[in-house]
């Protein structure tokens, strides 16, 4: 069997990166892990799960030279059980600049979502709402990182919601396989996979929001007007219009060296920039409320 580039996707906490995941596993040759970086020497959360399931693949979990040999090995170790996957890969919940270091065998998908509409989501829901200035320096840098990568494909949050089967045909078309009924509706089947390394992990109790079809955007953003949103949409510009591998290292490097400015000047909490009517719920939060709700009725009956 050919072993294909694995895929690696990433990008920054609340930007679709989940349902990615979900997208690629409908399909029957795909095996993408969540959260479990094989080559960490000790296993974390999903990769513990994935051990409980097959107890001899602790052996894949191990730093090597190569990053993207552990993914192969995958491969081999999953056909040896019967399961032949063409394509393997694994999605981390993180976008520093060492970590693209660790990416140079992988294909990338990277999921990025409006640098306001992010930064009210994610500082809402992390409580990062004091300085604003080094969450979206870090989202910057994580673009150009992507941008910088050989093998790319930026997933744009806003086209995934609002032209989600042409967005999932082009997911298909750059991992190499094709996108059939069932992948178009991927949500339909993400909580049900059908062979045991997809199942093991059961990763979407804990994201919902990924088993659900793109309907709505859950955060809507109003802009207060100040001069840190002049610098973003400066820097952001070129990086949300280009392709890939379009910008040049040393423009890169000028466009981080901007960006830095704005830690010239006084901390720039979330209030400053976003205003009061913007709207940030949470699928999730209302997932788990209606579970509770189901749960007590179920318990007084």
């Amino acid at each position: 069997m050919a072993t294909t580039i694995p895929l690696m996707i990433c990008g920054g906490p609340k930007s679709g990166t989940s349902s990615l995941v979900a997208v690629l596993n409908s399909h029957p040759d795909a095996l993408i892990l969540f959260e479990t970086d094989l080559n960490a020497v000790m296993p974390g959360k999903y990769a513990r799960r994935l051990i409980e399931a097959f107890p001899d693949s602790r052996s894949l979990m191990y730093a090597r030279d190569d990053e993207a040999d552990a993914y192969r090995d995958l491969q081999a170790f999953a056909a040896a059980k019967g399961c032949r996957y063409q394509m393997v890969g694994d999605k981390l919940p993180t976008y520093d600049a060492r970590f693209f270091g660790r990416l140079a065998g992988f294909r990338l998908v990277y999921s990025l979502r409006a640098p306001d509409e992010w930064l009210a989501k994610s500082c809402s829901l992390y409580a990062d709402r004091q300085d604003v200035r080094p969450v979206m320096y870090q989202y910057f840098k994580g673009l150009v990182q992507a941008h910088l990568h050989p093998d790319c494909m930026i997933v744009r949050f806003g086209d995934f919601m609002k032209n989600n089967e042409a967005v999932v045909r082009a997911l298909f078309r750059f991992a190499g396989l094709s996108a059939g009924p069932q992948q178009l509706r991927w949500w339909e089947t993400a909580a049900h996979p059908a062979d045991p390394f997809k199942r093991c992990q059961d990763w979407w109790k804990g994201h919902p929001s990924s088993l659900a079809r793109p309907m709505f955007n859950d955060t809507r953003t109003v802009r207060r007007d100040h001069a840190f949103w002049t610098l973003c949409d400066r820097c952001f510009a070129p990086y949300l219009d280009a392709s890939p591998g379009t910008i040049t290292r040393a423009q890169a490097k000028a466009d981080l060296a901007a960006f830095r400015s704005v830690f010239d000047g006084p901390p720039i909490a979330l209030e400053d920039v976003i205003d009061a009517r913007t709207q940030v719920s949470s699928v999730k939060n209302r997932g788990l409320k209606r579970l509770f709700s189901w749960g007590r009725a179920k318990k007084g009956r």
